[in-house]
């Protein structure tokens, strides 16, 4: 794990403009987050962690352009925002993965899969990553502190239980 790259091949690939080569993200969010930190348009291609279906998402200045389906792709946290630095090998591996819908997210729950978690947009998804990737390429990068990232939450109104920390 190099957060957000990983050095081995996972479900979440991203390539991003310009470039012949693809990327691997640790979870859904890295997938994500790495437009943020590398600031170039780019293309998701991953699959629904209920039903396996292809999900390509298409990403330029900050926001989402087009996803392949017809549906809005989600990404869910399993775990709570203190769990994460725990384990982030776990945290990251099946825990923040791709929905294709909030109709399979909602199967998948109702499966008795899991319980708790949150689900954000790609959109949400990109604004809660600009300040912990945005400067993330940077040789003086640090993670923000507790407080920013706190504060962070709160003005995306992530207030509940599961994002503190």
């Amino acid at each position: 794990m190099t957060f957000p790259f990983s050095s081995i091949v996972t479900p979440f690939r991203v390539r991003t403009a310009g470039k012949d080569r693809d990327y691997f993200a640790n979870c859904a969010w890295d997938a994500v987050a790495i437009h943020v930190a590398l600031g170039k348009e780019q293309w998701i291609a991953s699959h629904c962690h209920h039903c396996a279906e292809d999900i390509k998402i298409h990403l330029r200045d900050q926001r989402m352009v087009s996803q392949g389906s017809r549906s809005e792709p989600l990404i869910y946290l399993a775990l709570p925002a203190s769990k994460w630095w725990e384990n982030i090998v776990l945290t990251c591996s099946n825990n923040m993965v791709f929905f294709s819908s909030k109709n399979h997210l909602s199967e998948w729950i109702s499966s008795g899969s899991v319980t708790g978690g949150e689900a954000l947009t790609i959109d949400q998804t990109l604004r809660l990553s600009v300040p912990i990737y945005k400067d993330k390429m940077s040789l003086d990068y640090a993670r923000p502190s507790r407080e920013r990232t706190i504060a962070h939450f709160q003005s995306l109104g992530l207030t509940g239980d599961f994002w503190k920390i």
